[in-house]
């Protein structure tokens, strides 16, 4: 989530299905969760090329969409906050915020049939937070005084192959590789 939980970081627009499993989940998902949230992302565009735009006071998003041929699919989606854009530093008493709060994110993702059995699907997403202030003046105690920022983001991409090999087994080959920042 953006803002301390106000905005999810990923758009309610690729969203087709939220699952919460909370204590008792499969073994799919490891044994460190004491819940798993599976969010999976639409596999389908119901147009051959469309999107849709949201401007609001916090933040801009937008999703595009389409066909790749008769078997395929893509999308790409993405957010930014914007008020540290119209915000320049401010200062007030002994705070100073150098960087004020924001957040982009983006999530793209293609798939297409190969055949009835076999479905390659490549995705990217990321997203990022960042926030700096100083603090200084006579009235800040010394061991607080000073810079101090906040940035937070992950990114991720991979290329994935589902097979049906049977009606009840289906295998997953997946090649995907991810980055974590967190700097306070």
């Amino acid at each position: 989530y953006h803002f301390g939980g106000i905005v999810s970081s990923l758009s309610s627009e690729i969203i087709d299905d939220i699952d919460v499993y909370a204590g008792g989940y499969g073994v799919e998902y490891g044994v460190d969760s004491q819940a798993v949230i599976d969010i999976s992302s639409k596999n389908n565009s119901p147009t051959n090329f469309g999107g849709k735009f949201n401007l609001n006071f916090l933040y801009s998003e937008g999703v595009l969409r389409g066909k790749i041929g008769e078997k395929g699919f893509w999308y790409a989606a993405g957010r930014r906050s914007y008020i540290d854009l119209f915000i320049g530093t401010l200062t007030f008493n002994a705070v100073s915020i150098d960087s004020f709060p924001r957040f982009w994110d983006y999530q793209i993702k293609a798939g297409y049939d190969l055949n009835e059995k076999h479905q390659l699907f490549f995705n990217l997403f990321a997203s990022g937070d960042q926030f700096a202030l100083t603090l200084k003046g006579e009235n800040v105690d010394e061991d607080f005084r000073g810079n101090t920022s906040f940035e937070s983001g992950f990114e991720g991409a991979g290329i994935h192959l589902r097979s049906f090999l049977t009606e009840r087994l289906t295998s997953f080959l997946s090649l995907t590789r991810s980055d974590f920042l967190f700097d306070v």
